[in-house]
């Protein structure tokens, strides 16, 4: 995870040396706003709050496409979209805001997080940003 235009940490012009498989995301902002902000940090932080949660989000989703062991019988794509998996009631108790992040991120009008991907296929990439039919 990179931020886009940070001279120090600009890893667009790295991208084609790391080794597969391997995923990116890339966003417009400051070097520390995939993480929560910490009250009284005087670090700069980019437009869009959002990032840390869907952060954690797609962190989830991938973690989910590469364990070993699959535990459920839903694979998660290259894309790393969530795949449509109804929760039980019982589930729903544990797991109700499960992957709410990636949602927060495209309802936000500051955030554009671009998506890259390289495994076993061609590679890819998408564009998270906010989507019109939210507004």
């Amino acid at each position: 995870m990179w931020g886009r235009g940070l001279f120090f940490e600009d890893l667009d012009r790295v991208w084609e040396a790391l080794p597969k498989p391997k995923h990116g995301a890339i966003y417009q902002g400051e070097h520390y706003d995939y993480l929560r902000a910490q009250p009284g940090c005087p670090v700069p932080r980019g437009p869009c709050e959002a990032l840390g949660h869907g952060t954690a989000d797609l962190i989830a989703l991938f973690l989910s496409r590469y364990t070993p062991v699959q535990l459920s019988p839903l694979a998660v794509p290259e894309s790393l979209e969530p795949p449509n998996a109804p929760l039980s009631q019982e589930q729903q108790f544990f797991a109700g805001g499960r992957v709410g992040g990636l949602q927060t991120l495209t309802a936000a009008d500051e955030c554009e997080v671009e998506l890259r991907w390289h495994d076993a296929g061609s590679p890819g990439s998408r564009v998270l940003y906010p989507d019109p039919a939210s507004k």
